[in-house]
């Protein structure tokens, strides 16, 4: 079996799941999640989506997320209220979460 390592800017959701195949929006204020979103639209438009278990975290590390994710094309990106960003995307096939990096904050 063969695997490809591909690098991602990574979106945590919190309690919500996009699907391969889906288009969805999403309002994100979290910093570190705008700048995967920006990083992602200045490259090849496409972000990880990974959803977050432990609901209670605020700083989500590795362990409290999900291991399967999507990777999904970013749409549409509008600037709502300061701070709050809404992302429209479209679900393209699931990925596995190997290892996170931090940055954005």
């Amino acid at each position: 079996m063969s695997y490809n390592l591909n690098l991602f800017p990574a979106v945590v959701l919190r309690g919500m799941t996009i699907f391969p195949g889906t288009v969805a929006h999403f309002d994100i204020s979290n910093t570190r999640d705008i700048h995967a979103v920006e990083q992602a639209m200045v490259g090849q438009e496409q972000v990880f989506l990974v959803t977050q278990k432990n609901l209670e975290a605020d700083r989500p590390e590795i362990g409290d997320l999900y291991e399967v994710g999507v990777v999904a094309r970013v749409r549409q990106v509008i600037k709502m209220n300061p701070g709050i960003v809404r992302v429209l995307v479209e679900g393209l096939y699931r990925g596995r979460l190997a290892m996170m990096e931090m940055s954005g904050e």
